[in-house]
């Protein structure tokens, strides 16, 4: 994230993804290096925090997990539901769900344009 994409503040918005980054030849001083290593543990140490915290919180939905796993090796979604909930969230739509989707929007652009000899589209 930090030296691909330049998601950082401290780096700036600069990306070095694609220059030759070998280990005797880096596109950025040893500075500009240890800057990115620095950042670069932060982030991973915010979120072993942030994770850490989601365990303990959510303690009670990890042993049930746990348990459950101990007797069954696999788990489905219909599983994890009965066991702690549907997910607090809303679901994104699958690839498959998306394509259907514009398949059928297709479909009915080419009926409309048959039905009236019109392109709705144009």
């Amino acid at each position: 994230m930090v030296s691909v994409f330049g998601m950082n503040e401290k780096v700036g918005n600069v990306s070095f993804h694609g220059i030759g980054q070998d280990q005797f030849n880096k596109p950025y001083s040893d500075e500009t290096a240890k800057l990115i290593d620095d950042e670069v543990r932060k982030m991973i140490d915010k979120e072993y925090v942030r994770a850490k915290a989601l365990l303990v919180e959510r303690r009670e939905e990890l042993e049930k997990l746990a348990r459950q796993l101990l007797e069954k090796e696999v788990l489905t979604k219909s599983d994890l539901v009965k066991l702690i909930g549907p997910r607090p969230f809303a679901e994104k739509e699958s690839v498959s769900a998306q394509v259907m989707h514009q398949h059928d929007q297709h479909e009915k652009e080419v009926a409309v344009e048959e039905s009236t000899g019109e392109n709705p589209v144009a």
